[in-house]
């Protein structure tokens, strides 16, 4: 069936982008939808390749279409978070990553593209929020422990900040992590 083929094309367009090759993923994805031209999942993952190119108007012009095809696709709004983000456009980008969390309670990556959003416009208890909800999605993240160690010696919750810092200590072998969280507990002390 004509439906089969275009997913075909969608597989191996996404197998595509995952080896890195954009270029022909997209040829991929343009080819599932002239087969099929209401397969969401081409819509939203040519988006994210426009994304990848900086490409801001035709990434919306596709998550747009997977909105308007189905309301409930949560990467759809993460990714059209992602470009209001690139756009300098807080408002929009967080609306667009709270309504992919609240699809998709489980969307690390949604919580800590609104952190960056919420630490950027200086709201520091939702930037520790969404890095405790990232946390708690993996728990075995040194580097989430670290910038949430980081946002709490900002608000001046020590006992806290050493807590996460410890953490990332005991979490990673990765130089850099530990040479960083060694120096901000040793300002602490």
């Amino acid at each position: 069936t004509s439906g089969a083929e275009a997913f075909a094309e969608y597989e191996r367009g996404f197998k595509l982008q995952d080896q890195g090759n954009l270029a022909r993923a997209l040829e991929a994805y343009n080819a599932a939808l002239s087969i099929n031209p209401r397969l969401v999942e081409a819509y939203a993952e040519r988006g994210f390749i426009y994304i990848s190119y900086d490409n801001w108007t035709l990434a919306l012009a596709n998550l747009n279409r997977v909105i308007e095809l189905d309301s409930e696709m949560a990467i759809a709004y993460y990714y059209r978070g992602t470009v209001f983000d690139s756009l300098q456009n807080p408002d929009d980008a967080l609306l667009n990553f709270t309504r992919a969390i609240q699809l998709d309670p489980n969307m690390k990556d949604a919580y800590i593209s609104r952190y960056k959003v919420y630490f950027d416009s200086e709201d520091y208890d939702g930037a520790i929020d969404d890095l405790s909800s990232a946390i708690s999605l993996d728990p075995q993240s040194p580097v989430l422990y670290l910038f949430r160690g980081q946002l709490y010696l900002r608000v001046d919750d020590l006992d806290r900040a050493i807590g996460d810092l410890q953490k990332v200590l005991g979490l990673t072998q990765d130089e850099s992590l530990i040479v960083l969280a060694k120096q901000l507990l040793s300002a602490l002390r």
